[in-house]
């Protein structure tokens, strides 16, 4: 009995010590350029709640820098956000192989036109972010449209590790990146992966590493990455 009260009275002892940091601002050791977030994949089904009171606290707990009458900070102030450009998924249903909650809806339609009512929700929740200062905006893509891709589909799955875009489409969905930012978006400024660095809130940063290396949708190395930007 007496090792079991040794062993209690130890524990506590240990975890009610103070301890003390010490953060030497003169020695920085990384650079942190953006706190940031994505809208994949909730903001699609919050941006179209009714509630509008609620989308508007949310908004500003992600991006509100201002303090409430208590002086307590409305929100942590992101000072990016990320908005997922759409593959196609959501209009193909059950036969994307996707989740319902990870589909998305893609600005460019079947017959080769853009519908700019498509992901409202995320547009919605872009928009709140610009009303409430944010001032970097980075644009991402899963997959090329399903137009696009060598399977028709949103998701690589089963393909090897193989770039699931038409040899045939590389300008395409070139063309279908930029003309989505500037008609669906509003982002009015892109940028190839040799400077991925920020851009002013004008416009928005679009960053095509990240569109077409590590995702589901679409795989491919460096150098396919070079070709599409």
């Amino acid at each position: 009995m007496k090792y079991y009260w040794l062993l209690v009275f130890t524990t506590i002892a240990t975890v009610s010590r103070a301890t003390d940091y010490t953060i030497e601002t003169s020695q920085p050791r990384q650079t942190i350029r953006h706190f940031g977030a994505s809208d994949a994949w909730s903001m699609q089904s919050i941006g179209l709640w009714d509630n509008e009171a609620e989308q508007e606290k949310i908004a500003d707990w992600l991006f509100s820098t201002e303090n409430d009458a208590q002086g307590q900070p409305k929100g942590i102030g992101l000072s990016v956000w990320r908005f997922n450009l759409g593959a196609g998924s959501a209009e193909q249903g059950r036969e994307s192989q996707i989740n319902p909650g990870t589909r998305t809806e893609c600005f460019l339609t079947k017959d080769g036109t853009y519908d700019w009512t498509k992901q409202p929700g995320q547009r919605k929740f872009l928009r709140m972010a610009k009303q409430r200062g944010v001032p970097h905006f980075l644009a991402f893509l899963n997959s090329a449209p399903v137009y696009f891709t060598q399977n028709g589909l949103a998701t690589n799955t089963g393909r090897g590790g193989t770039i699931n875009l038409k040899d045939d489409c590389y300008d395409d969905f070139a063309r279908f990146m930029a003309t989505s930012l500037k008609g669906g978006t509003g982002i009015t400024k892109v940028i190839g992966c040799a400077e991925c660095t920020s851009v002013p809130v004008t416009g928005g940063q679009l960053c095509c590493t990240e569109l077409v290396t590590h995702h589901k949708g679409v795989h491919s190395d460096a150098t396919t990455s070079r070709i599409v930007c």
